[in-house]
Order: C-alpha cells, then structure tokens, then sequence
C-alpha cells in the first residue's frame, strides 16, 4: 500500500482520490461560463462598463489611479442571479482588488 500526506495532515492510500477528513480531492463538476452567467450579454455589458468607468473604483479611494481590467459583481451571481446585469451591481476594478475583495468574500470578512 503506497501513502500519501494530504495538505491537512491526514495520511491517506494514493488509491483514494478524496480525503475523509478535509474532502480534498473531490471531483468538482464543471460549469461552463456561459452556466456561471457570464455570456455574451454579460461580455458586452462588461465592456460597456469598463469604457465608463475605467479606474478601478478601490484605488481611487485610496487616492491612486489605476486602470480597470475587470469588473465586479457587488452582490455575487451565485446570491442573486436575476442582477447579474444591473449597472448599479457593478464595479469596475484592477486585477489585484478584484482578488482582494472575492478573498475577502470566501474568508467571510
């Protein structure tokens, strides 16, 4: 029987692909992106959006002028999907905010 260390800590048999005590490893069934709500509409709105605003709307509060490259949903799809193309549930923002506020969102801050 050949082991494996689990990033929890857990010994495992290579022969399982998920762990008991984390769940790592699950299979994950995938979505497509159009699925997830971003189609063509939403690329077209995106791009109107970014044309508008094309600072990212947290720099600029920090005083500091950064280009947008992506925008945000400031009420996640996932929550309310019927606002994924509502103007005023966007924001326009630099790659690295845009990662801060969805790390800040999975952590429950």
């Amino acid at each position: 029987m050949r082991l494996k260390l689990c990033p929890c800590g857990a010994v495992l048999d290579v022969r399982h692909r998920e762990c008991e005590r984390c769940g790592r490893g699950k299979q994950r069934a995938s979505v497509s992106t159009t699925e997830a709500g971003y189609d063509g509409a939403w690329k077209r709105l995106s791009v109107r959006f970014r044309n508008e605003n094309p600072l990212c709307e947290e720099c600029k509060k920090r005083g500091i002028a950064t280009e947008a490259q992506e925008v945000h949903h400031v009420i996640p799809i996932a929550e309310s999907p019927w606002l994924r193309l509502e103007w005023n549930n966007l924001m326009s923002l630099c790659v690295a905010c845009h990662r801060a506020i969805d790390q800040a969102r999975r952590d429950g801050q």
